[in-house]
Order: C-alpha cells, then sequence, then structure tokens
C-alpha cells in the first residue's frame, strides 16, 4: 500500500478505535490491518499505536502522526464529496454565444424556466453575429450557423435546419 492510502488507513484505526472496527468499515480482515499499520510503522522508524485487548491508543509519537494525517483523512473525504456533488446537479459559470435571431427567439425566452431549474447555475449570454473566437472569449456553448464555424477541433452538433436551406 503507498503512503497516502496508509495515512489514511492509520487516521481510520484511530478514529474507529481498534483493527477490528477499522477493519468492518474496510471489509477487511483485522490482521490485513494490522499488518499494513504495522508496515506504515517500520516505514517512518516510529511506534505510533500501543495495542491492547481493548484496541489501540496513541503513542505521543503517533498523536503528532494522527494530528496532520486527521487533516489529510478530512481533505481527502472533502475532495471527494466536493466531485460526487459535482454529479448531484449542475453549478457554476457557464458562457453561451449565440446569432442575434436566434437568441432572441429561442434562448432567451427558455432562460428562466432553465434559471429556476438550476438556480446555481449562473449565465452569460453573448447575443452577436461576429465570428467568434472560442477559446480567447471562453465559450462553452456556441449556437452558431455552420458558415460561422471554421474550427475543425471544435465539436459541433447540427441541432436545427433554417427553413429554405438544404440540408
Amino acid at each position: 500500500m503507498d503512503l497516502p492510502n496508509l495515512i489514511v488507513l492509520f487516521a481510520r484505526v484511530v478514529d474507529a478505535g481498534s483493527f477490528s472496527a477499522a477493519a468492518r468499515e474496510l471489509n477487511q480482515s483485522p490482521s490485513a490491518v494490522s499488518k499494513e499499520i504495522a508496515y506504515l510503522e517500520d516505514r517512518v522508524s516510529v511506534r505510533l499505536l500501543a495495542r491492547s485487548k481493548n484496541g489501540v491508543t496513541l503513542t505521543d509519537e503517533g498523536h503528532a502522526f494522527y494530528e496532520r494525517c486527521a487533516d489529510i483523512r478530512r481533505n481527502i473525504d472533502a475532495a471527494e464529496e466536493l466531485v460526487v456533488s459535482f454529479g448531484d446537479h449542475p453549478k457554476g459559470l457557464s458562457r453561451i454565444a449565440t446569432t442575434v435571431a436566434f437568441g432572441k427567439a429561442q434562448v432567451l425566452p427558455a432562460l428562466p424556466a432553465f434559471m429556476a431549474r438550476f438556480p446555481d447555475v449562473k449565465l452569460s449570454v453573448d447575443l452577436s453575429d461576429r465570428k467568434l473566437d472560442y477559446a480567447q472569449d471562453q465559450i462553452d456553448i456556441a449556437v452558431q450557423f455552420t458558415e460561422q464555424i471554421d474550427d475543425q477541433a471544435l465539436f459541433a452538433r447540427k441541432i436545427v435546419s433554417v427553413r429554405g436551406t438544404r440540408p
């Protein structure tokens, strides 16, 4: 096991109060958890835990090490929660650019319903018929006529055909 995982495991053992309790949380055997902690202690050349029939207690060195490990574990947990929350609902700023006619006819009327459904999304809408520099303008979504798009690196989808034109 690598050092970051050992640090998290150590903090979990201390928080759980015993190898057995931590092993149950992790769906591992107590002996496997105990061996990993022994490996960590060998790696840092310090006895971190005093073992007894009633569980584990921190040595002085273990207490100092645990304070840092607990912070790391909390930061890892918070980072994971943050990333998982991204899937819960959209949030953040989205920059949209579209032609004036399409924006007035289709985008602007749809904004109130969109904003009610996704209150954590902030929109910046650029209605313009000028040629866009998608990267420089930091545009996330653009609705343009095919003739206006000359950047082959863009991901484009046809969403509608304009009357009077050929597909």
